[in-house]
């Protein structure tokens, strides 16, 4: 399959018009920043729950619709079976925080040391840092992304179980 000039230059243009600020999220949410990735993950775990990291980009849409159409929520569920230990770290930030080897890396450092190469991307992790259910990539499709999100999370939930 060969792409036109003209093909080619739009689907080049797709990571550059997501990356751009858009202003109609000024005001966008957030996701707690840990100082120390082991200190959240350990509090996750005595809670029950997966780590769920996840990996934004400033600006960017659908990492803000993800935050506020299914993580916030999580955060504030009524049941600790429900209730979600969300944090976020952002690519390119180069903000410093402790590592699952403790050592002191930016967030962008970080998310690259974990294979993070895109915005959004919700990791899932146990108390060392491991990987308890496959990523979640991308916005996916906005009508199933609950069920995709819930999914990983009920694998996530099965693994720390002992």
């Amino acid at each position: 399959m060969s792409l036109s000039r003209r093909e080619l230059l739009q689907w080049l243009a797709v990571p550059a018009a997501l990356a751009v600020p858009n202003p109609a999220t000024a005001a966008e949410t957030r996701l707690p920043t840990p100082e120390s990735l082991p200190a959240a993950a350990e509090q996750a775990t005595a809670q029950g729950q997966p780590l769920l990291l996840l990996a934004s980009l400033p600006g960017c849409r659908f990492c803000e619709e993800l935050r506020r159409s299914h993580l916030l929520p999580g955060l504030r569920a009524d049941t600790a079976a429900a209730r979600l230990y969300a944090v976020q770290l952002d690519i390119r930030n180069p903000s410093m925080l402790i590592d699952f080897d403790g050592h002191r890396r930016s967030q962008d450092a970080v998310l690259r040391r974990l294979g993070v190469r895109f915005a959004p991307t919700v990791l899932l992790l146990g108390p060392r840092g491991q990987a308890l259910a496959e990523p979640l990539i991308g916005a996916l499709l906005p009508d199933f992304y609950a069920s995709y999100l819930d999914e990983r999370l009920n694998q996530a939930r099965q693994a720390l179980r002992p």
